[in-house]
């Protein structure tokens, strides 16, 4: 019969034959759970599980099935809680735990179940522990079962953090390489602006300076990485209408890595920027972002107004995929450097709060803009 349950399961789903052999695993444990917990339900009543299922001394068909498929149902319901979640296997490097798994359940369910009713009957207390036994058991496969979704999971978060992580530093190469041709063809336009003296008013000319005063990165905060970035946010701020202030020590984050760095602010800022160019009040699209030190820590603060109907749990990204894993990112690369991640959500106002360890730390001056 397991085979043949087995069978059919690779008959009826299109499923990866590991799902299936874990699907096979929960199926046995959880049936064979309802009803060992349903035999000591029996024995408690002084109701010998091998002679009778009714609870009562007088034997009514109806009555005993209704009870015996109640408590089958309510049983089952509770594993059901348990193992609910719909998840899938997200690699294929557990196929082997779970043909293992699988392979186990069927010994147990077979060899050593028929082995043990066999003798249970010697003495009550006997076939109480063989019972008690069983149970922990199948409890022990279905906790088992979780823990091989549980670890793939996991095992894929990490990759494709791992992955956006890579992309991020591949990003952040080609940025800072666009804002160092930026930079030199803004230097050299300034010098040919004294040129047009007398062909243009000094009006035009001012207009001039502020226009390329935009894509010039003066932007100075003693980290060459987080200058890179604020001047690309500081550029997009621009384009949709979003006021970036920032206060950064960036000397206080020397400790941290490029790729780390980069992702960490990077997510943070856009997030912030995504929340706050929906708002229709232009006075409320600012992003507030700090970088101070507190005690032995370098703090990193990005503050913005976020409307209550539209932020809590949505996202204009239309990359479904990688939805979350921003946030995840930023949480792997601060449990990375031994540090928290806090959110609060007061007033419409939305703080990201990182705090990270540190040593040797020197008070540097700050930048504001």
């Amino acid at each position: 019969m397991l085979l043949a349950t087995l069978a059919a399961l690779f008959i009826s789903y299109r499923e990866k034959a590991n799902e299936i052999m874990l699907c096979f695993a929960g199926i046995i444990a959880a049936k064979n759970m309802s009803g060992q917990i349903f035999a000591l339900l029996l024995n408690m009543f002084g109701v010998d599980d091998l002679v009778s299922m009714s609870f009562f001394a007088d034997y009514d068909v109806v009555r005993d099935w209704i009870i015996y498929f109640a408590i089958h149902i309510l049983l089952l319901s509770g594993v059901y809680i348990f193992l609910r979640k719909r998840e899938n296997l997200q690699d294929d490097r557990s196929t082997v735990r779970a043909v293992s798994l699988a392979a186990i359940t069927f010994l147990v369910a077979t060899v050593l179940s028929t082995y043990a009713r066999a003798y249970q009957a010697e003495s009550f207390a006997l076939s109480a522990c063989i019972k008690i036994f069983l149970l922990i058991i199948y409890a022990f496969i279905l906790i088992m079962r979780s823990d091989i979704f549980f670890r793939s999971r996991i095992k894929q978060e990490l990759y494709v953090t791992e992955q956006l992580l890579y992309q991020e530093k591949k990003h952040y190469d080609e940025i800072k390489n666009n804002i160092d041709v930026i930079n030199m063809k803004c230097h050299d336009i300034k010098h040919q602006l004294d040129n047009f003296h007398g062909r243009l008013t000094e009006r035009e000319l001012e207009e001039l300076r502020e226009a390329i005063q935009i894509y010039d990165s003066n932007i100075k905060t003693g980290n060459e990485i987080l200058d890179t970035i604020l001047f690309q946010k500081r550029l997009y701020c621009e384009k949709n209408g979003i006021r970036l202030k920032f206060m950064a020590d960036g000397k206080l984050l020397g400790f941290v890595e490029g790729n780390d760095l980069y992702a960490l602010i990077t997510n943070a800022l856009d997030n912030a920027a995504e929340s706050v160019v929906k708002l229709a009040d232009e006075d409320k699209r600012i992003i507030d972002f700090h970088v101070w030190r507190e005690n032995a820590s370098a703090v990193i603060e990005v503050a913005n107004f976020f409307h209550p109907e539209t932020y809590e749990g949505a996202t204009a990204k239309e990359d479904k995929v990688h939805h979350g894993y921003g946030i995840r990112s930023m949480k792997y690369i601060t449990q990375k450097y031994g540090g928290t991640l806090s959110i609060s959500r007061e007033n419409n106002i939305f703080t990201l709060t990182i705090t990270l360890p540190v040593r040797d730390l020197k008070q540097d001056k700050k930048i504001y803009r």
